[in-house]
């Protein structure tokens, strides 16, 4: 409890909210601040993406991603930064963030359209959602809002993990601080 309590503070300061923003406007990728086993609960607010947006308006899509998030998460033991690809095969990035020597959350950045084979595998994705009976126009809605995504590649996503790093540290080195906020 006190994990999460310690990453709702986070969330709702100025300074992460900042964060996200900035990196928003950087790249035109969402970054969430994940728990270790749930996703941030503003993932599904008017700051996602609006492919993101439009994929959760549906409850079983929403529980697929919710599920793709976790399997990312429960992947990243170890290691400093994780790629993984969600359930359209966008790619996701994701940093722990660590607190008295445990893994408490992830930075989460998503969803990035790799410029060959994301636009593959999101035909087969739109390929089997019409299979499973997904309308056209909702089919219509999610291809619209994929074009829009964000690819990143070479330098630009090397800046971009060296500056989600850096905002990970920044939160780790914030928490002691947090942490007594809470307490009194």
């Amino acid at each position: 409890m006190k994990s999460e309590q310690l990453l709702k503070q986070v969330r709702e300061s100025k300074n992460f909210k900042l964060t996200r923003d900035t990196f928003k406007r950087m790249t035109g990728l969402d970054l969430w601040l994940d728990s270790t086993d749930a996703d941030d609960p503003h993932a599904d607010t008017k700051i996602a993406s609006e492919y993101y947006a439009t994929l959760i308006q549906d409850d079983t899509l929403r529980e697929r991603c919710e599920n793709s998030h976790q399997t990312m998460r429960n992947e990243v033991h170890g290691k400093n930064v994780k790629f993984s690809n969600g359930i359209s095969g966008l790619t996701h990035i994701l940093v722990p963030i660590h607190h008295e020597d445990q893994t408490i959350g992830f930075l989460r950045c998503g969803g990035m359209r790799d410029t060959y084979r994301g636009v593959l595998k999101f035909m087969n994705f739109s390929a089997d959602l019409r299979e499973e009976g997904y309308d056209d126009d909702t089919l219509k809605a999610l291809e619209v809002s994929f074009k829009k995504l964000p690819n990143l590649h070479g330098e630009d996503l090397t800046e971009a993990i060296a500056w989600l790093t850096e905002r990970a540290n920044e939160i780790e080195t914030s928490m002691d601080t947090v942490e007594q906020m809470l307490e009194n």
